[in-house]
């Protein structure tokens, strides 16, 4: 039930529900009256015709920052020394310059944190969202929210800093920091998940 998860989670139930629509759309969650159930078999990550497309993408975006977002809080609060230290040493790395070698080290540095959730049915349901969209056949450029008139080197440099700050607070366990940081790397801003208020257009 929404409370039951609101209160496992500790957020509130309009961050539950937004989530449970997103998962519904990507059908890994169905409907039974007033409650929701994880569906017996998770579909592939085949996108839908091509005139779902611009939705099937949408979707996947909203859910990844929707996911994100509670992955990391959790992770914030479980993850071990060791892990906290791996991800700042990783954040300190000069950052890839060619869009797409930044696309998977942006996905590899998301990742790292959201493993330290010690949940593995979200982290299942993470893994299923960034696996449709790595086929989902998008360009680096589109992933990363780069517009056509943006200059790549200063989107990954301002990425490359946004990690930094997330992995600085992440190692030093405060929680609220690295929660805001988290916000502003892929919150509502023209950057990154910036791309799923373009295409809802």
């Amino acid at each position: 039930a929404e409370r039951m998860l609101a209160e496992q989670f500790q957020v509130a139930r309009t961050s539950v529900r937004e989530a449970i629509q997103a998962l519904v759309a990507l059908d890994l969650i169905e409907r039974r009256g007033n409650r929701s159930y994880v569906v017996e078999q998770l579909p592939g990550s085949d996108l839908p015709a091509a005139d779902r497309r611009k939705k099937a993408m949408r979707s996947l975006l909203e859910a990844r920052r929707v996911m994100e977002v509670t992955l990391f809080e959790l992770a914030s609060t479980r993850a071990t020394a060791r892990e906290r230290a791996e991800t700042l040493a990783m954040a300190r790395r000069p950052p890839p310059q060619r869009l797409d070698e930044f696309a998977r080290a942006d996905r590899e540095f998301h990742s790292c944190i959201a493993r330290a959730c010690s949940n593995s049915v979200l982290n299942e349901l993470s893994g299923r969202i960034l696996e449709a969209l790595s086929q989902a056949d998008l360009s680096a450029q589109v992933l990363l929210g780069i517009g056509a008139d943006s200059d790549p080197s200063e989107i990954i440099a301002g990425a490359a800093a946004e990690h930094l700050a997330i992995a600085e607070a992440y190692a030093a366990g405060d929680v609220e920091a690295m929660l805001a940081a988290v916000e502003a790397h892929i919150g509502t801003k023209d950057g990154g998940y910036g791309i799923a208020r373009r295409m809802a257009r």
